[in-house]
C-alpha cells in the first residue's frame, strides 16, 4: 500500500529545499542532482528543479531507513529532506 503526502506537508519539504536552491543560484553551493525517492522508486533530476517545479511533483510512497541508508551510500554528500 502506498501513501500520499498531503500538499501542505510537501510544501514544508520544498521550503527546506528552497533555501539550498537559492544558495545554488548565488553559486555559494552546487546542486549536482536532485533525487526524489520512496519505496516505489526514485527519480534522478540532473538539473536542479525550481521550487515550484519540485512542488508540482506528485508524492506517493514511503521512505524507509534502509532506503535512506542505501541512498546515503550512493550519494555520500547528499542533503536528505524527509517528509514530515
Amino acid at each position: 500500500m502506498s501513501c500520499y503526502l498531503p500538499p501542505e506537508k510537501w510544501e514544508q519539504v520544498v521550503e527546506n529545499y528552497t533555501a539550498l536552491y537559492h544558495q545554488h543560484q548565488q553559486q555559494s553551493l552546487k546542486i549536482d542532482k536532485t533525487v526524489v525517492f520512496s519505496d516505489l522508486g526514485e527519480e534522478v533530476l540532473l538539473t536542479p528543479p525550481t521550487p515550484p517545479e519540485l512542488l508540482a511533483i506528485t508524492t506517493y510512497g514511503r521512505s524507509t531507513e534502509e532506503l535512506e541508508e542505501e541512498l546515503k551510500q550512493i550519494y555520500p554528500n547528499a542533503q536528505i529532506f524527509k517528509c514530515p
